[in-house]
């Protein structure tokens, strides 16, 4: 039987802001973009997961250390890493003008990058004493919002 302390969820998202394919984003939050009422016009009630504390702050070392050695090396091609928003949901967005994609630009702005997993995975994480739990996501493609 297996008791881990830590657990991370790694995978790909969509890349919004300053985000270019390839970089890395490590969870301050992840949204839920589509939390809210859906009435005629949908009415977003944001809701957010954290990761653990002291997993962020590790990684906005990590990511410090490595922006550093990014500079140093003075080597364009390495990619970026930023530790911040996430917003997560069931829909996968593929146009800048849908409907959802306007929802992150107006309610969700801090968002850089998009998924599907990490607010059920924290979620559960938080449920089990002990577990400290992050996302990281790698950004696969680009959102233009």
């Amino acid at each position: 039987f297996c008791r881990p302390d830590v657990v991370l969820f790694v995978g790909v998202a969509g890349g919004r802001k300053d985000v270019s394919v390839g970089d890395v984003v490590a969870s301050e939050k992840i949204y839920n973009y589509e939390s809210g009422r859906d009435e005629i016009e949908f009415k977003p009630r944001p809701e957010a997961e954290h990761p653990d504390y002291k997993l962020e702050q590790r990684a906005r070392a990590i990511v410090r250390s490595w922006l550093r050695h990014k500079q140093e090396s003075d080597d364009e091609t390495l990619p970026n890493a930023f530790v911040g928003a996430i917003a997560a949901g069931e829909s996968v967005i593929a146009s800048t003008e849908s409907e959802i994609a306007q929802r992150l630009t107006q309610s969700y702005g801090d968002t850089l990058a998009v998924e599907k997993e990490g607010y059920g995975f924290l979620g559960s994480a938080r449920e089990v004493q002990g577990v400290s739990a992050l996302v990281l996501r790698v950004s696969s493609v680009l959102l233009d919002c």
